[in-house]
């Protein structure tokens, strides 16, 4: 039976999917998963007995270190600049 949890419509993830979803293999993940779990990373949800995939994506977002939005410091401006001269 192959793993329904890598299915997109499926909300909950299955060891395999987690393991995949952090780049890491089955056994590398169950030998973390203590260390993950004290660095603020979800357990597995009682009922489902799988992880929401939501909150494992939210995890490895927030462990991102250069954010998707441009600041006014980081941005470039072109003072002076005009457009109908090009």
């Amino acid at each position: 039976m192959s793993d329904v949890s890598f299915k997109i419509e499926s909300r909950y993830g299955s060891t395999k999917w987690v393991a995949a979803a952090l780049g890491k293999t089955v056994d590398w993940f169950r030998s973390n998963k203590s260390k993950l779990e004290g660095d603020g990373f979800p357990q597995v949800d009682p009922i489902i007995k799988a992880w929401i995939k939501a909150d494992v994506d939210a995890w490895v977002n927030a462990r991102r270190r250069i954010s998707d939005r441009v600041t006014q410091e980081t941005s470039i401006t072109f003072e002076g600049f005009n457009e109908d001269e090009l």
